[in-house]
């Protein structure tokens, strides 16, 4: 990796001025006038991944440098170097972590020299495609989107344009067309990192077996002697990430719990990528008071609902 001298990283400082690097203001910028670019810049300015290039610009129609790619794809996703490994970059210029942490992640960086020079959506979108792929690995349906310029990208950026399509990352415009070789700009690779950090963090959050806000249960009278219990795993990021009971446990005469464990899809499962609620019921004897509770001990879940 080449290394800038002081003088080198302060002169292309200033040419990059207005790089997408941590803000130290939250304030409106005049000239992002949409209601949704608003929602994308305001959320990653406040997270402090990107600032303006004055205090009330944030210049969306321009274009983005290598080095604010790389350093916006970083901060957004939240990379860090290995806990085995320790940072060797003299920090020259101030996009010199930021390529050492995507060097150490995976991403095809290729050194400093073309900090300076702007990147294409493909670029950009190889980039980010790597970055998302260090923070986990998410299955998606085996699908594939029709590009009207297919033949325009790389095809070692085929793969990573169909998962940010699939996964609504990026998008196609109206003619079905990516443009990969037309140079991103500031809003387009703002949006595209906002949207990355979003599927992640549903993700992670479908995940997450503690996670009780999502979970509900219901009661159905069948009979006057039985009942259906049905347990219902909110807003999943897609069908595959179902919920299961465990097992049921009679703690008295007229008490059972329920312990139901959360399931992911299996390493390439193919599932739709729509956000649904998934179920699961099981019948029990209508005498009984039923309450929720994960498998791991988390408090559990109470019934309120009444089958009469």
């Amino acid at each position: 990796m080449r290394k800038w001298t002081n003088k080198q990283g302060a002169a292309l400082a200033v040419v990059l001025a207005g790089s997408l690097v941590a803000a130290a203001s939250a304030s409106a910028f005049s000239d992002v006038t949409r209601d949704h670019d608003a929602k994308v810049i305001d959320s990653l300015q406040t997270a402090g991944i990107i600032q303006g290039v004055t205090k009330d610009k944030f210049a969306p129609n321009q274009a983005l440098t290598q080095a604010q790619g790389i350093q916006l794809i970083v901060k957004a996703l939240g990379l860090k170097l290995p806990d085995n490994k320790t940072s060797l970059s003299k920090q020259d210029a101030w996009y010199d972590e930021a390529y050492e942490i995507a060097e150490a992640n995976g991403l095809p960086v290729k050194g400093t020299d073309q900090a300076g020079s702007g990147l294409t959506r493909v670029q950009f979108a190889n980039l980010l495609y790597h970055g998302i792929n260090a923070t986990g690995s998410y299955p998606t349906v085996k699908m594939y989107i029709n590009i009207a310029d297919q033949a325009q990208i790389p095809s070692d950026a085929g793969a990573g344009i169909q998962f940010l399509l699939l996964t609504k990352i990026t998008s196609l415009d109206q003619e079905q067309k990516f443009n990969p070789n037309r140079q991103i700009t500031r809003m387009e690779a703002a949006e595209m990192a906002f949207n990355a950090r979003e599927f992640i963090r549903q993700q992670h959050q479908a995940d997450a077996p503690a996670e009780q806000p999502g979970i509900e249960l219901s009661t159905e009278k069948v009979t006057d002697q039985v009942n259906k219990i049905t347990i219902t795993r909110k807003q999943a990021p897609n069908p595959g990430y179902g919920i299961a009971v465990d097992r049921i446990e009679f703690t008295g005469d007229k008490q059972a719990v329920l312990y139901y464990r959360l399931l992911k899809p299996a390493p390439g499962e193919i599932n739709m990528q729509v956000i649904t609620d998934t179920q699961t019921s099981v019948y029990l004897d209508s005498k009984y008071e039923v309450s929720l509770k994960p498998v791991d001990g988390t408090p559990p879940v109470t019934d309120k609902s009444s089958a009469k």
